[in-house]
């Protein structure tokens, strides 16, 4: 009996350390994909969202699975099935009141917390970095439970469920950025700005004398100036009530096209 539990620990154990170890790999090796994805200014928003994000979990968890599988280990040698029960409703009730708690603060919080990272940066990056946050923040409601029930099971010593839900949770992970990321790419997106709209279809002409009220003048992609010559757009377009004050609108015709694509000039 002694030696079917030593082998058993010490394959739950082996199974642990080759968990952990491909746990760790699909950490390093989505990098790469992640990075041709979203480049730079992805990663950058990426970094400060999962920052606040690990800061958070690790107050969720606070050690309450290293604590739990010791004080289940206890009890159990000691035949108190009573209070290892009693362990495991307690530590899971503590760590499902701290996700919710922290899960609420930090969306919520994440505007400010957007604001005080991207002080010199643009209102499109402080927004997609509050979005960014608050896409985190579910998982502070799943995470920490997971934790504590890894706890409950290695009290037992029963590593192997451990060690499977560890692995499955950052194939999880990974596989749902690296599709997130390319959804939000594809098709010429940014990660400040998101997946672009579908294209609509060019609409009529207007008579020079008309004006962009009944519809807002986009800038949807290039155009030709009057001399046949396709240039890049600069600057972006203000929003067009009316007139276009003291910014012109010229296509190739000389005619006036919202929403179609225009030239803004000054």
């Amino acid at each position: 009996m002694q030696v079917r539990k030593t082998s058993s620990l010490t394959r739950g154990a082996s199974v642990m350390v080759a968990s952990v170890t491909a746990a760790k790999l699909l950490g390093l090796i989505y990098l790469f994909p992640l990075t041709r994805l979203i480049h730079d200014e992805g990663i950058g928003i990426y970094s400060n969202a999962y920052a606040l994000y690990v800061i958070l979990l690790t107050l969720a968890t606070a050690g309450f699975p290293t604590a739990m599988g010791k004080l289940v280990s206890e009890r159990l040698a000691l035949r108190r099935y009573g209070e290892v029960e009693g362990l495991y409703r307690i530590t899971v009730r503590t760590v499902v009141r701290l996700g919710v708690i922290l899960a609420i603060l930090m969306w919520f919080g994440a505007p400010l917390y957007a604001r005080m990272v991207a002080l010199r940066e643009s209102a499109q990056a402080v927004s997609a970095l509050t979005l960014s946050i608050r896409a985190l923040a579910p998982a502070l409601l799943v995470v920490p439970l997971m934790s504590a029930l890894r706890g409950y099971l290695q009290g037992f010593q029963r590593l192997e469920p451990s060690a499977y839900s560890q692995a499955l949770e950052q194939l999880v992970r990974v596989v749902a950025i690296v599709i997130g990321a390319w959804w939000v790419m594809r098709g010429g997106g940014t990660p400040a700005l998101g997946p672009p709209p579908p294209r609509s279809g060019r609409s009529s002409a207007r008579s020079p004398g008309s004006s962009c009220s009944s519809s807002r003048c986009t800038r949807s992609g290039g155009n030709f100036d009057p001399g046949g010559a396709a240039r890049p757009l600069a600057p972006p377009p203000p929003p067009c009530g009316g007139s276009c004050g003291s910014w012109r609108c010229r296509s190739a015709s000389a005619r006036w096209w919202c929403p179609s694509p225009v030239w803004w000039t000054r």
